[in-house]
């Protein structure tokens, strides 16, 4: 067995047996897992990490023990076939009536939903709702658009959306049961679900009939797209806005506190971005076509965010 596997294995059995033992719940022994896996993930090849991930995790019995809370459960097992769906966010959103029967299910529930990674997801979605309201304020009756919308839950926090001052919001996903959800939350808001898939958007499939927008945005699709077509992606997104029409696009960093859990005991695996990375997914865009573009971090150091704005 490789040493890494070793360790992993030991760190496990340790965690494990504090866990099992303790007379109650205590987060500090989840959070020395999370600091040890990350330390763990970081120093290992990414061989060795991947038999660890595939062939010591799932076998575990501490993996049965951390599922008893329903967030890491339900990525690890991906009911609707993908990962990161909208109904695992909505744990993270406080949307999910989480069934928890057992003290540790709520004490590891509570620990994961309020990592730095799940902190920053709900930064995404408050920044984009406030993003939302500023244009509404600015321009007046604007045009959106969500590519891989999940159940929009951003749009719950906006009152320009809310209050019908946008002319149309389309939110665009391959999950139907997503859209459902979507059509049913937003009936009456001038919100407009649409089935299709970032194939047929990166291959300009159904471009000329959506129209031109004043803001497109992708608030956890990156974090799935190799680089190829990140780019190409962007390139399609950005040639949709009109002029001074803004892009956002989110990405999750390298090296988070939460990735070494996420991989193992939730199966979540991303493409991480760097700042020069996501500046990358430009590439395909002529630098006069732009009139500015920045990044920025959000204050939990897990996702960085690409404004772009045309000229």
């Amino acid at each position: 067995m490789e040493p890494i596997a070793v360790e992993g294995r030991s760190l496990l059995d340790n965690v494990y047996d504090e866990l099992a033992g303790a007379p109650s719940a205590s987060k500090d022994l989840i959070a020395k897992l999370f600091r040890e896996l990350r330390d763990m993930r970081l120093k290992a090849s990414p061989r060795e990490w991947k038999t660890f991930v595939k062939e010591i995790v799932p076998k575990h019995p501490l993996k049965e023990f951390l599922h008893q809370d329903p967030f890491s459960r339900h990525s690890f097992e991906k009911p609707r076939g993908y990962a990161g769906d909208a109904e695992l966010l909505d744990y993270i959103y406080g949307d999910s009536k989480a069934h928890i029967s057992t003290e540790y299910g709520q004490l590891i529930f509570e620990y994961t939903t309020n990592a730095p990674a799940s902190r920053a997801v709900r930064y995404r979605r408050d920044l984009i709702a406030t993003m939302i309201d500023q244009l509404a304020e600015e321009k007046g009756a604007p045009r959106i658009l969500s590519l891989a919308c999940g159940h929009l839950r951003e749009a719950h926090l906006s009152k320009a959306v809310q209050e019908g001052r946008i002319k149309e919001y389309l939110a665009i996903d391959q999950d139907a049961q997503s859209l459902s959800v979507v059509a049913a939350n937003f009936s009456g808001l001038k919100v407009t679900p649409l089935r299709h898939s970032v194939r047929d958007f990166i291959a300009g499939r159904h471009l000329d009939t959506l129209g031109m927008f004043d803001f497109i945005y992708a608030a956890g699709l990156y974090d799935y797209l190799p680089q190829p077509h990140a780019q190409k992606l962007t390139k399609c997104m950005f040639d949709r806005l009109q002029p001074e029409g803004k892009l956002l696009i989110a990405n999750f960093l390298p090296d988070i506190p939460d990735v070494g859990y996420m991989e193992t005991f939730m199966a979540w695996q991303l493409i991480y971005r760097n700042r020069s990375e996501l500046f990358d997914v430009s590439a395909l865009i002529p630098d006069s076509a732009v009139r500015e573009e920045k990044a920025f971090i959000e204050d939990n150091q897990s996702i960085i965010f690409l404004e772009m704005v045309k000229k």
